[in-house]
């Protein structure tokens, strides 16, 4: 009863931008979790830890709690606990630009889906599917990956997935040239993590409708976002992807 109140209070410290106060909650009850015998309870909570000390800047940390998920969750049959590892890997890989583990991981998600069988599974497929074909040029593949991903996800209630799906496919269309689509799908993206995600989900959507707008030369939409864009960043922690935004966010203010 305790580690389960306990994980939801890091869950609500970790909306608020309180990532110190979360990782003391998860921290606690993973600890009680791993005590009790619970191990894909444990391997949950390390993965939401490797999440949130990735978003502090604390990559070794964040390492070391995933290798302990994946531990923990080794031979238990876990399957929905291992697919949340395997992907919350492949989001930190591509934080990262690891290119050459990205393959690789992307590899082991894809085989997940004929053994689980769930929804994330699935969805996690098909965005595993979208990095691939854009780290290839391919962006007709990846919006299509992406739309197959936001499909299942929304199918199976899973709003952050949704949310990612949307990012992708926004970043395909932009990437192509389809800036139209892109600011859609951009704005869809936004209107989920502000709804049902951590800081760092809305900061990465904010992001990447401040890239549409530059990219669009719409300099009214740049200067009325920039301020949520910034109070997103202090929201988000000290990671060098929220200094890099924050910055970004300062720069267009001033050159305009």
């Amino acid at each position: 009863m305790v580690a389960e109140l306990l994980e939801r209070l890091g869950r609500a410290r970790s909306r608020s931008g309180q990532l110190a106060a979360a990782v003391a909650a998860w921290s606690e009850a993973a600890g009680q979790r791993e005590r009790s015998g619970d191990r894909p309870a444990t391997a949950r909570l390390r993965g939401l830890l490797a999440m949130v000390e990735w978003d502090r800047g604390r990559f070794d940390a964040a390492e070391g709690q995933l290798a302990a998920g994946f531990q923990a969750v080794e031979g238990t049959g876990a399957d929905l606990e291992l697919t949340d590892l395997h992907h919350i890997r492949l989001q930190l890989l591509a934080r990262a630009g690891d290119t050459a583990r990205i393959e690789a991981e992307a590899a082991v998600l894809l085989a997940l889906p004929e053994r689980t069988g769930n929804g994330r599974a699935v969805a996690g497929a098909h965005l595993a599917r979208a990095d691939m074909a854009f780290l290839r040029g391919d962006f007709a593949a990846a919006r299509e990956h992406g739309r197959q991903a936001l499909a299942v996800a929304e199918q199976a209630g899973i709003s952050t997935l949704a949310a990612v799906a949307y990012r992708r496919m926004s970043a395909a269309a932009a990437s192509a040239g389809h800036l139209r689509l892109a600011r859609e799908d951009g704005l869809a993206d936004l209107a989920l993590a502000q709804q049902t995600g951590p800081p760092a989900l809305e900061l990465g959507a904010r992001f990447g409708m401040l890239m549409i707008d530059m990219l669009t030369d719409a300099w009214e939409e740049v200067l009325r976002n920039a301020g949520p864009t910034g109070r997103a960043c202090w929201r988000a922690a000290s990671s060098p992807w929220t200094r890099s935004s924050s910055s970004a966010c300062m720069c267009c203010a001033s050159w305009r």
